[in-house]
């Protein structure tokens, strides 16, 4: 499933008994979280840019969604050894 908000917030998935789902791993090769495989219930990522979360879903699975107080950014930095 995918939930577009209009919102620049972060939200994370919990299972049913409240435990958080972490989101897929970041790729480096194509710079964005990994797709969704399907692999298990819950498995979810957060498209900050286009405020897009995937998430899969699947018959006698809840889940929960929650906005999490915190900032996601891709950060290049720069400094001398100095």
């Amino acid at each position: 499933m995918k939930v577009h908000y209009t919102n620049a917030k972060v939200y994370s998935v919990y299972d049913s008994s409240k435990k958080y789902i972490p989101m897929n791993e970041y790729d480096k090769s194509t710079k964005q979280l990994k797709p969704i495989s399907g692999k298990f219930c819950g498995e979810n990522r957060y498209i900050a840019v286009k405020n897009i979360l995937e998430f899969h879903l699947t018959g006698g699975c809840t889940l929960f969604i929650q906005p999490r107080n915190v900032v996601m950014a891709m950060v290049r930095l720069e400094w001398t050894f100095d």
